[in-house]
């Protein structure tokens, strides 16, 4: 129903935003980074992602540099109208804010952004922009299925940059079809992985008939997409689905960084000081409580967070963003599967005195 609202809104709501200019045809897949401001005085900068009708990625406003996601009802049209609805946790149901517009051109995109809170509305004004210390990319998406029955996909950033390109294509062959130390990207490494995927379900489910009389589809959905892309920093959101029988699908988030002019894999080590974890995990439990509303004087798993039982813990699925650290949390790593994949926004203003002076963090915000 979200979806079905969503695309009636892209069809009838942007008689506001109608012009005589015709935007030539977009690439059904891409990535885009754009800067530009709200109201001519916020700046922002947003990282986009398009695969078909689908729009994913986030932004935020850089005298905070937390980021805002793009929730999955996120739609494009072939005329290059969009619909941005941002995510929202099941503690902020109410709290989604949408950006209505269009593609002026291949490079340039406006429109109006909307508070959920209220009927005002802001002007948004972004042009397609690499800055020094960020890089372009092409976006690929391989998909193969059978019958309606079996589908497998993959999603990844195409890099041109010389010198991450190598690093960088290791870690998506490794990644997506856990192949070692490749720095080309075969696609008929993935046609064949997919073909195996379809022989897979045919044998199991169709032949063996694992689930009895009952044919379940199989689903599987694996991407890498651009995060967050300045100051010489790249991170990739790393996300998989699959659905083959049972109550319900399971999915992740992985995330992972790299210094752009190495095509180094950036870990905590490269951020902190030693001894830097208990700290770390004093921050994080401050933070994860005062965000989940939960009680101070109480330990997370007297307060039913399974996942915490010998105490709190930052996990090392970070990104690394412009104001901070985004934390995520898998599901059942800490909480029910209803509460999905928590995460939490660490700001390095909380843990400048854990971080490096002289490393890639505290270079950037001293």
């Amino acid at each position: 129903m979200k979806r079905l609202t969503l695309a009636l809104f892209l069809l009838y709501s942007y008689g506001f935003l109608m012009c005589d200019n015709v935007v030539k045809p977009l690439p059904e897949n891409f990535y885009k980074r754009f800067e530009g401001s709200l109201d001519g005085k916020y700046k922002i900068v947003m990282n986009m992602t398009r695969r078909a009708s689908q729009l994913t990625g986030s932004y935020y406003y850089v005298k905070f540099g937390q980021p805002i996601s793009f929730s999955w009802g996120s739609q494009i049209n072939n005329e290059g109208y969009f619909v941005i609805e941002e995510e929202s946790s099941a503690y902020e149901e109410n709290s989604r804010n949408i950006f209505k517009g269009r593609f002026v051109n291949e490079n340039r995109i406006e429109g109006y952004w909307k508070k959920s809170s209220s009927n005002d509305s802001l002007k948004f004004e972004l042009e397609e922009k690499y800055t020094s210390g960020s890089v372009k990319a092409g976006m690929k998406y391989l998909h193969k299925e059978m019958d309606s029955l079996v589908t497998i996909s993959f999603e990844f950033p195409d890099f041109k940059t010389a010198i991450i390109k190598d690093s960088l294509n290791k870690f998506i062959n490794k990644f997506l079809l856990g192949k070692e130390n490749q720095p080309s990207i075969n696609t008929a490494a993935f046609g064949e992985a997919m073909q195996d995927y379809i022989e897979r379900y045919t044998q199991e489910v169709l032949i063996d008939t694992i689930f009895g009389d009952y044919q379940p589809p199989y689903f599987s959905e694996s991407s890498l997409r651009i995060f967050f892309n300045s100051d010489n920093i790249i991170s990739l959101e790393g996300f998989g689905y699959a659905f083959e029988g049972g109550a319900h699908g399971n999915y992740y988030y992985d995330y992972n960084n790299f210094d752009i002019r190495t095509g180094k894999r950036i870990i905590y080590k490269d951020i902190f000081v030693d001894n830097y974890i208990d700290e770390l995990n004093k921050t994080g439990e401050k933070i994860f409580k005062e965000f989940f509303k939960e009680d101070p004087d109480q330990s997370l798993a007297e307060q039913g967070w399974f996942g915490f039982d010998d105490g709190f813990f930052v996990n090392d699925n970070f990104a690394i963003c412009e104001g901070g650290l985004l934390i995520r949390y898998n599901p059942y790593e800490a909480g029910a599967y209803a509460l999905g994949a928590p995460s939490i926004f660490i700001p390095y203003k909380e843990i400048k005195n854990i971080i490096k002076a002289d490393g890639l963090i505290g270079r950037l915000i001293n």
